[in-house]
């Protein structure tokens, strides 16, 4: 039977300070919870599902019982803007598949793992997105830092017989080997006969005139044998197209299934790394694809307590771009898309944001060619705190 150890909720402390700029953030930071490690292997539970294991002696200069270990996930918009975690990288936009934290101590002091142990984070994530690698934070350039730790999806789910068929796509029956010459030639001196064939190779043989017909004859086999050759080579092709539309029809039909198992809570989709480092940890995949419209962006507030920074979301886009003063007329730039919501966070830790009727009515063709907008930020009493990320 597993064990595993719960975790207790935890406001981080001097050690487990997280590494992400926070100053000026008037919001509550998304604690961190803390585990007492036992001897030997641990197997941690964390809130969401994820399952943390460390192995036995895994950290400098210290047995495991003697250490605290402290995690947290980052896995949403509202997460984001709690910490103030940086969605760049470089000059592209971070879309996260979820975020985790760790890090341990002993007797006090922050410590690392030992040379040659690995901690495995299997990480409870909805959020499955293509093209993911995975980032480490770097807390002196305050940026994030691509690593090349491999991560494997991991589906764990509630036995059925009738999902078997989930697993149904099989490796291709036939293999493709190497195939003969594609062409075949003749030549012809006087008595002599050279060829080549695809199953035999090259053939050359001199025979008297009695014997040419025979010759001729096997020449006629070998040209048979190829063409049959030939012909299984094509059924082979065939045949292993047909297989491989299957496949994609099953991988399609699995996919819809899991879908639907992960919304009958039936199964759960664990990405598992190994981390031989402390630190903050980002399963991304780069924005590239999408244009944006720049823009000179000015912004109004009557109220007080603004704390300058503004930030942008969108619809089903799990990040946050946030702008600084400095950005409004050099870098300021909006993804051509209605869905969006645009807000300030108050030094009360309120929301003034710009109203959906203007963002529903943003012309981004005009805005190209103006190249300027004034938007106007107000205090919405219904936006209490985060709540309009809700959904989001």
């Amino acid at each position: 039977m597993k064990k595993f150890l719960l975790p207790v909720l935890f406001l981080c402390a001097q050690w487990c300070v997280a590494q992400i700029d926070r100053t000026g953030n008037p919001l509550e930071d998304v604690p961190f919870v803390e585990y007492k490690l036992g001897a030997g292997c641990n197997r941690l539970l964390y809130e969401t599902g994820s399952q943390i294991s460390i192995p036995d002696q895994a950290f400098e200069g210290c047995p495991n019982h003697e250490v605290t270990l402290r995690y947290r996930e980052l896995t949403n918009k509202e997460h984001m803007v709690r910490s103030g975690v940086p969605m760049n990288y470089e000059e592209h936009l971070l879309e996260s598949g979820g975020m985790f934290e760790v890090y341990a101590e002993c007797n006090g002091q922050s410590i690392d793992l030992a040379e040659g142990k690995e901690i495995q984070v299997k990480f409870a994530s909805d959020n499955q997105l293509e093209d993911m690698e995975a980032f480490l934070f770097n807390p002196e350039k305050q940026e994030w830092e691509l690593v090349d730790n491999e991560f494997s999806e991991v589906l764990v789910a509630t036995p059925s017989e009738n999902d078997d068929q989930l697993w149904s796509g099989q490796a291709p029956l036939l293999k493709d080997g190497e195939e003969g010459p594609s062409s075949m030639t003749r030549t012809k001196k006087m008595f002599c006969l050279e060829y080549t064939t695809l199953t035999q190779g090259k053939k050359f043989e001199c025979v008297p005139p009695n014997k040419l017909d025979s010759l001729l004859g096997v020449l006629k086999r070998d040209e048979q044998k190829d063409q049959n050759y030939v012909d299984s080579l094509r059924a082979v092709r065939d045949e292993m197209l047909r297989q491989e539309r299957e496949r994609e029809r099953v991988r399609q039909d699995s996919l819809r299934q899991i879908e639907q198992l992960k919304e009958d809570r039936r199964i759960e989709v664990f990405r598992s790394m190994n981390i031989d480092k402390m630190g903050l940890y980002n399963y991304d995949r780069m924005i590239k694809e999408e244009e944006t419209v720049p823009l000179l962006a000015k912004f109004k507030f009557q109220g007080k307590g603004w704390k300058d920074d503004v930030f942008v979301v969108y619809d089903g886009l799990n990040t946050v771009v946030r702008f600084s003063p400095s950005d409004f007329e050099t870098r300021f730039a909006l993804f051509p898309r209605n869905d969006l919501q645009i807000f300030v966070i108050l030094k009360n830790g309120e929301v003034a944001k710009v109203s959906e009727q203007t963002l529903k009515a943003l012309d981004f063709e005009k805005l190209k060619s103006k190249g300027t907008f004034t938007f106007v930020l107000k205090e919405d009493a219904s936006a209490k705190g985060l709540e309009l990320l809700a959904g989001q």
